[in-house]
């Protein structure tokens, strides 16, 4: 009777512990999909930024290093394609480019800039 009761015992030990292990991991998933979201839009911000700086400037808006926003920041380049295309890269960072975990980056053209 007492091998059963710690054969039990064991089993619902072993569940708990694989319970709590499988839940932190799920947090863990969740977190960093939670701030890969967030990357993707400090991202899409600088690729809004650029374009209206693009717009406002007639085309000689360089990009930024580093702009903070919200959690974390992002950078733009613009590289010309030809004489009336820029190519706009924006990467988001959480929390910053110096202390990073996620980071995400887009590429568009805008055409007729310039």
């Amino acid at each position: 009777m007492l091998i059963l009761a710690l054969l039990a015992l064991g089993v619902v030990f072993f569940t708990t512990l694989f319970v709590v292990s499988s839940s932190s991991t799920y947090f863990q998933n969740a977190q960093y999909n939670y701030n890969a979201e967030q990357a993707l839009f400090l991202a899409e911000a600088g690729v809004d930024k650029a374009m209206a700086s693009l717009n406002a400037t007639w085309g000689s808006y360089s990009g930024e290093s580093e702009t903070f926003l919200g959690e974390g920041s992002y950078s733009v380049t613009i590289t010309n394609k030809d004489a009336t295309t820029k190519i706009i890269t924006a990467t988001g960072y959480i929390p910053s480019k110096t202390n990073l975990k996620v980071s995400r980056t887009i590429s568009v053209q805008a055409l007729g800039v310039g």
